[in-house]
């Protein structure tokens, strides 16, 4: 009778992942560990959501690449420096297709750690690095444009960590030190990420929060990063078309020609090849993300099953102990009851006796006073009637002889 309950919850609990497999999905067990680690790392929200940080990290992209291109456009525009105009379409062409990198990481957090990381490298790199001249005259509109971009991902961390203290221990111990050990070298961006220094960190904080996306997570992730190269292809042909042409105007040389036309059309083919292949490659990757997440949810329903019988078997173990600890305390409670009812008895039985004799006391007093205040009242009552008693009796013996004196002289003349 014991055991029919756990099979029942069980069965239960199979169907429902057989008929229902997001009820227990990738995404909340990523929740839970990016809690686990705001738990275990000081400054982290503990109300960090998978689908909020990506939210953030592709918006992130978005205005990044909206504010590189301005700011290398607004150059290009206002220089007459044909220098500073080839590195702004250098810097454009190359920092946007790195900050896509940087925030299509399969991890969120993973992707806004490395986009502030490279943030910062490129406003090193602008400021005191190797391109602090590279704009000439308008090197301060790319510098506003590399404060600004850090400004806005710092921005999104301090959501992050709320905590100033944190805060600044996140940007000093990790994100400074490691943009300062590795910095960008030139408007190419050839960097190094620092993916693999915060997957230590995660897991030096007790749990890897970036693991397995769920299906759901992956595909519209993979459509995003599609989605943006495809939109920006043009873009991105365009600005290395013009590189090319711009290596060409100033190499009149037949073979630095041939080089340069040889590099345009293999990255004009390289390009088209991407695009034309990108409906086969999103397949292919549905396919490979449909396996994955097969033997991925194998191994959660056996997990499951293992887990679900620990956990019956412990609330067995656990409603046994609870039964037997209430039956503990329901006896101790009696006994306890018992004891402060012979008690209260005593008391009461104690009280009761000490407040009659302290009547009894008082009925004798009150007795007492009262008798005696009787026998003083009935004393002088006593006092005051012989008192007249006696009185009359001396004002009768001094009337006696008047009136026998009076009726000596009375009574002759009544008889003559």
């Amino acid at each position: 009778m014991k055991h029919a309950p756990a099979s029942l919850i069980a069965l239960a609990l199979a169907l429902c992942l057989i008929a229902t497999p997001a009820c227990i999905t990738n995404s909340d067990r990523e929740n839970l560990a990016l809690k686990r680690f705001s738990q275990v790392t000081p400054g982290i929200r503990s109300d960090l959501r998978r689908e909020v940080l990506r939210t953030q990290a592709n918006e992130f992209l978005i205005d990044t690449s909206a504010i590189i291109e301005v700011a290398a456009d607004t150059i290009a525009t206002q220089t007459d420096d044909r220098h500073a105009r080839r590195n702004a379409l250098l810097w454009k062409t190359s920092a946007i297709p790195a900050f896509r990198n940087a925030c299509y990481r399969p991890g969120p957090l993973g992707a806004l750690y490395d986009a502030w990381t490279l943030a910062l490298q490129m406003k090193t790199l602008v400021t005191t690095g190797p391109a602090a001249n590279a704009f000439g005259e308008h090197q301060q509109i790319a510098i506003d444009a590399a404060d600004q971009i850090l400004d806005d991902i710092q921005r999104i961390w301090t959501d992050i960590t709320p905590d100033q203290q944190a805060f600044d221990r996140w940007e000093q111990d990790y994100i400074a030190t490691f943009a300062e050990q590795n910095p960008i070298t030139d408007l190419g961006f050839a960097r190094t990420s620092p993916v693999a220094q915060f997957a230590h960190l995660t897991i030096a904080g007790g749990n890897a929060v970036d693991r397995i996306q769920s299906l759901e997570e992956q595909v519209d992730l993979l459509s995003n990063q599609t989605r943006n190269t495809l939109n920006n292809a043009h873009k991105q042909v365009r600005w290395e078309t013009q590189l090319i042409l711009d290596d060409l105007t100033r190499q009149m040389d037949l073979e630095s020609l041939g080089q340069s036309t040889t590099q345009l059309i293999d990255s004009v083919a390289a390009t088209m090849a991407i695009v034309e292949d990108a409906p086969e490659l999103l397949a292919e990757q549905r396919a490979l993300i449909f396996e994955a997440v097969g033997q991925e949810r194998d191994i959660v329903l056996e997990a499951l099953n293992t887990e679900t019988s620990l956990i019956l078997e412990h609330i067995s173990r656990e409603r046994d102990e609870v039964i037997v600890a209430l039956a503990l305390e329901r006896q101790m409670i009696l006994e306890d009851i018992s004891r402060q009812r012979i008690d209260t008895l005593d008391r009461v039985e104690d009280y009761v006796q000490a407040e009659r004799a302290f009547i009894l006391e008082g009925v004798d007093r009150i007795t007492e006073t009262t008798v005696t205040r009787s026998a003083e009242i009935i004393r002088e009552a006593i006092d005051a009637l012989l008192l007249r008693m006696i009185l009359l009796t001396i004002a009768i013996l001094l009337l006696i002889p008047v009136v026998a004196h009076a009726y000596a002289r009375v009574w002759p003349r009544r008889r003559s």
